[in-house]
């Protein structure tokens, strides 16, 4: 059996937009994970992370933002990662 500590960070953004138009901002964050999935026949993990400021940034490049998965079905999905 494997064991795997997962936690949040906290980090530093330093492209937050709270308006559009306006300058991006740094911002502290937590990046944290949401939900973890096996997938057992591929023997792999998908961790899903999120953001603490993912609902209100609108900078679309970002990976977190809500802005750029809105169209998502599932919208609480940020990002996955893939572990092996």
């Amino acid at each position: 059996m494997t064991s795997i500590n997962i936690t949040p960070k906290i980090e530093v953004c330093h492209n937050f937009i709270e308006q559009y138009g306006t300058q991006r901002k740094s911002r502290s964050v937590v990046i944290a994970p949401i939900r973890v999935t096996v997938n057992e026949e591929g023997g792999k993990f998908y961790i899903i992370y999120a953001c603490s400021l993912a609902e209100k940034c609108l900078f679309t490049n970002c990976l977190y933002s809500r802005i750029k998965h809105r169209e998502l079905e599932n919208d609480d999905m940020a990002v996955m990662s893939i572990v092996a």
